[in-house]
């Protein structure tokens, strides 16, 4: 794995992975009128907008590769990773972007849209809403959009997702477009590791899960005979319960028939420990 560091010409940090920033704060004068107008709604005096300023600028970077080392180039883009300020220095930078219908996590944002039909509503009146509906996250997706071209950020639209939430199975055959690219409704989406699908089951996150467990239960099983039972313990629950304990749906896995049968006995005997069931020591089987 490449090392980047982020220097100052007194100060080096190493990091175990390569210095990247989706979203990018370019360190020029225009970018620092961009962060000076973003910071002014905060409340903080301006001053604290020059004390960051400084903070940012003059720093380098440089790539080791297998004791291969780079130049030092100049960093024009993010900020410097693990610094304490990082975090704050990001939330700073989006919080104008953020109101009512877009929500943000860490670097994931989020619009959301409804509209209201009758149970008894027609085709074509469902169709109308739904038009209505596109056109509106489209509006919303324009104005991110924009807001990315004031703010010197740069969007990946090609990993944008849209799902549609609602209990009518007729088709959705409209589509959404964020900076030129054609964004179609799926029947589930990806949101901070959890899949969702549009009838609001969490079958397939579970099974995903339960997946990824399983091969690791598996690998965990071959090697077994390599560990004492305390350090399988420990293996199994690192490796294995932690795929599966960030879901509270998984205390109704019983409930869900998983498509594979293997799959479903590994679940079940994953989710068996987390009701208090004893593990046995010798093999996390």
């Amino acid at each position: 794995m490449p090392r980047t560091s982020g220097v100052k010409p007194w100060i080096s940090t190493v990091k175990r992975s390569p210095f990247h920033s989706m979203y990018r704060k370019l360190l020029t004068v225009s970018g620092m009128k961009v962060f000076c107008t973003s910071f002014q709604p905060t409340g903080y005096p301006l001053v604290f907008a020059t004390g960051i300023a400084d903070f940012l600028s003059g720093r380098f970077f440089r790539v080791v590769v297998d004791g291969s080392s780079s130049d030092l180039m100049a960093i024009n883009a993010g900020v410097p990773q693990g610094s304490v300020l990082s975090a704050t220095l990001f939330l700073l930078h989006i919080n104008d972007l953020l109101k009512p219908g877009i929500l943000g996590y860490a670097d994931d944002s989020t619009v959301t849209v409804r509209y209201m039909s009758s149970p008894r509503a027609s085709g074509d009146e469902t169709l109308v809403l739904r038009e209505a509906l596109v056109e509106r996250v489209n509006l919303a997706l324009s104005e991110v959009s924009d807001w990315g071209d004031t703010n010197l950020v740069q969007f990946n639209a090609s990993k944008t997702q849209a799902c549609l939430f609602s209990a009518k199975r007729s088709p959705f055959p409209l589509s959404l477009t964020f900076r030129n690219v054609s964004v179609p409704i799926t029947n589930s989406i990806e949101l901070l590791g959890i899949s969702i699908s549009s009838n609001l089951s969490f079958g397939q996150c579970i099974e995903s899960k339960a997946k990824t467990a399983g091969k690791k239960l598996g690998i965990l099983n071959k090697v077994k005979r390599y560990f004492t039972p305390e350090q399988l313990l420990t293996l199994y629950q690192a490796q294995v319960r932690s795929c599966m304990e960030c879901s509270q749906a998984l205390e109704d896995i019983e409930k869900i028939d998983l498509a594979d049968p293997d799959l479903n006995k590994a679940a079940t005997k994953i989710q068996a420990s987390f009701r208090g069931h004893k593990v046995r020591k010798d093999t996390p089987n």
